[in-house]
């Protein structure tokens, strides 16, 4: 059983329980969703700058070559026209090689004939990449996919702050409680633990507890150890900062 502890007499915060404050399932979760976040934003990012740099190198370069729209919008049916905005498949020759690529022709205004040629730029070194404007897109609108998922990321980083503060205040200053188990099962948060099912007391709401791997298997009508936090809200096993 941990020590008692009072808001002016806390416990004494312990590496095994510094550490298990930032790895609490919860906590752990969030972080998580931070990272996997953080690398879709930038590979996102990464992505876009490239194809934003190469889009640009080929209106620098000035290399033009014509182009036949082969489709437009999935419409491959030849003198079919359809709306200047539509999604074309364009194919060309380049140094000896060919080319079949898809995307928009930006900035244009007259409607598309399915089997014209229209001439674009190409960056000579990436022929694969091309344009049609000679305006490329601006560097704002290329990472809007990025812009967004940032600020995800970083409530989600909050989030695990938020839940960390809070498991670290239930080991130092929680009452410590004896619960029943009223039941267990296998959570994806925290595969390698026993997540019970845990009774406080009459009236009062049975709550998620995750036990750290490697403690007694518990069974139902088990009585175990909790740290109850009121001003936070937070119940955890004590076991999980001493085990």
């Amino acid at each position: 059983m941990t020590t008692a502890a009072s808001e002016n007499s806390p416990r004494e915060l312990t590496p095994l329980a510094r550490r298990r404050a930032w790895t609490e399932p919860r906590t752990r979760a969030w972080w998580l969703i931070a990272l996997v976040l953080f690398v879709v934003a930038a590979i996102n990012f990464g992505s876009e700058f490239s194809t934003w740099r190469s889009i640009h190198r080929a209106i620098d370069s000035g290399v033009t070559v014509q182009a036949k729209i082969i489709d437009a919008n999935s419409d491959w049916l030849p003198g079919r026209r359809v709306t200047a905005n539509a999604y074309v498949n364009l194919e060309y020759d380049y140094g000896g090689r060919h080319f079949q690529q898809g995307g928009f022709l930006a900035g244009r205004t007259e409607f598309i004939t399915v089997g014209e040629s229209v001439p674009i730029f190409i960056d000579p070194t990436h022929p694969e990449y091309w344009a049609y404007s000679s305006v490329g897109p601006s560097l704002a609108s290329t990472f809007i996919t990025p812009a967004l998922l940032f600020p995800v990321c970083l409530i989600a980083v909050v989030s695990a702050m938020v839940r960390h503060g809070r498991a670290k205040q239930t080991w130092l200053h929680g009452e410590i409680r004896s619960a029943t188990v009223a039941g267990s099962y296998h959570n994806f948060l925290a595969p390698r633990c026993q997540t019970i099912k845990a009774e406080l007391g009459p009236n009062l709401p049975v709550v998620d507890v995750f036990i750290p791997p490697g403690s007694a298997k518990l069974a139902e009508g088990d009585s175990v150890d909790v740290l109850v936090l009121k001003s936070r809200k937070s119940v955890l096993a004590a076991a999980w900062f001493l085990k």
